[in-house]
């Protein structure tokens, strides 16, 4: 048989020829296009439902969300379990898949039960499908650190900036925020006043809702050319939410100043950010999209950063996958080396033709 084979080879050099220059040829298309990333994904398809309820106790959220949910999304093609957490304010429902399932098919599966129940949750509820990644997804962290930012300002920053920005790099799936404060306006009002006054709350939530909204007016012509009429009224600052008039008496109108204090606070937080002990920072977590080309999307994410750097905003990477690809791949190299002379060496005692060994080695490792 081997015999047949060389036969067959020395008469059709050229053809054995053009068939190793292709093979070659897809060689180097492969170890291009192939995705390079340092930990083997082994987790089943699945999908995360998060539910968002804010105020509420973890029994209340099972029993009017989580429970029928749950029940429902069993029903899944494909699904294999559900698994639901709850917690204060916040429930997760695991679905997993059986081996093998197209997750954006079951996504779309997954969408459907969720519209289907939307409308029997609670209006102030939020139920939503997380990320189309897998528990391996998580691969670049970063921190944002500032001499003249307070930790409220880093928060503003990475959610509506650094995030915005990372999200519309192809293959990143999510970018979370974690730490610092969300702005928020708190409005503590007096309740002698409000009975002075025949005030309810209801009165207070109408006016600032009346108040701080946009209204599209007509459209005038002027010298040929459409000037838009727009009337905009959103509150900017704590002035202008205490400027709000909640109804007029006798010609005199009645202010939310009048009967209320309004502060700016931090949102109420349960938990945060720490670097290596020196202090509270704004970080932020990339999130590759399931089966993607981990270290191409690193590198597009450093890159990104470097772009959108601000000169007082300090960002130090915290973790960074990228080098542990790096390393698996240079560790793959030295091994295949140093087996390459140990198989060379061998070939080379036994057989005492070198020219038999070269081919081994060259087969072995072409570089």
């Amino acid at each position: 048989m081997i015999e047949k084979l060389i036969d067959f080879s020395w008469r059709n050099k050229f053809l054995i020829i053009a068939m190793t220059i292709l093979l070659l040829l897809a060689s180097l298309w492969a170890i291009k296009n192939t995705p390079l990333d340092a930990l083997p994904d082994l987790t089943p398809p699945q999908i995360i439902v998060s539910v968002k309820w804010k105020g509420q106790s973890p029994q209340l959220i099972e029993d009017q969300i989580i429970y029928p949910l749950t029940n429902s999304l069993m029903s899944v093609a494909g699904a294999k379990t559900v698994r639901a957490f709850s917690s204060f304010e916040n429930a997760l429902i695991y679905v997993i898949f059986e081996e093998g399932a197209d997750i954006y098919f079951s996504r779309d599966r997954v969408a459907e039960k969720i519209n289907e129940l939307l409308p029997t949750f609670p209006k102030t509820a939020e139920v939503k499908m997380g990320p189309d990644a897998t528990g391996i997804g998580w691969v670049y962290e970063y921190a944002l650190t500032s001499k003249t930012k307070d930790l409220s300002e880093l928060y503003d920053l990475q959610e509506y900036y650094y995030k915005y920005a990372l999200l519309g790099i192809n293959g990143v799936s999510e970018v979370a925020t974690i730490g610092g404060f969300e702005k928020n306006y708190q409005i503590t009002l007096n309740e002698n006043k409000m009975v002075q006054e025949d005030i309810t709350i209801q009165d207070v939530i109408k006016a600032i809702k009346t108040n701080n909204e946009e209204r599209g007016g007509r459209i005038i012509l002027e010298n040929g050319y459409e000037n838009i009429i727009q009337a905009s009224g959103y509150a900017k600052s704590a002035e202008d939410l205490e400027n709000i008039v909640i109804k007029t008496r006798n010609g005199n109108p009645l202010k939310i100043l009048d009967i209320a204090s309004v502060d700016i606070v931090p949102s109420y937080r349960r938990g945060m950010a720490d670097l290596n002990g020196q202090g509270e920072v704004v970080g932020g977590i990339v999130i590759v999209r399931y089966k993607e080309n981990a270290y191409a999307v690193i590198q597009e994410v450093k890159r990104k950063l470097k772009e959108i750097a601000i000169d007082d905003v300090n960002l130090i990477t915290t973790y960074d996958r990228s080098d542990l690809i790096t390393k698996a791949i240079d560790t793959l190299k030295h091994t295949l080396l140093e087996e390459s002379i140990v198989v060379l060496l061998i070939i080379l005692i036994f057989l005492l033709h070198f020219r038999s060994a070269l081919v081994t080695d060259v087969t072995i490792n072409p570089k």
